[in-house]
């Protein structure tokens, strides 16, 4: 009840093309919500959890694992999607 519904406030805000700030407070109403239905306890005051991690840009063929890693991922998934794992427009 702490995390689960911020996370998805962000990832279907970010699919929408409309981002939410971390530091955005969250909506009394829904603290109000969350206390009728019996919970206890400080309840996150903002969007976010603190600092914002760095983004870090995917290399195609870098060699650190998480470039190792989308590649994987890229080659298994995207020809069943009907998408070339080596454009990097996709």
């Amino acid at each position: 009840m702490r995390c689960v519904p911020r996370t998805w406030t962000h990832l279907l805000a970010e699919a929408s093309g409309v981002s939410v700030a971390p530091t955005t407070p969250v909506p009394e109403a829904w603290a109000q919500n969350l206390r009728r239905r019996g919970v206890r306890g400080e309840l996150p005051a903002t969007m976010g959890e603190g600092p914002v991690a760095p983004v870090v840009a995917w290399i195609p063929g870098g060699e650190s694992w998480l470039d190792r890693s989308i590649g994987a991922t890229r080659q298994a998934v995207f020809p069943l999607l009907g998408l070339d794992p080596d454009d990097p427009r996709d």
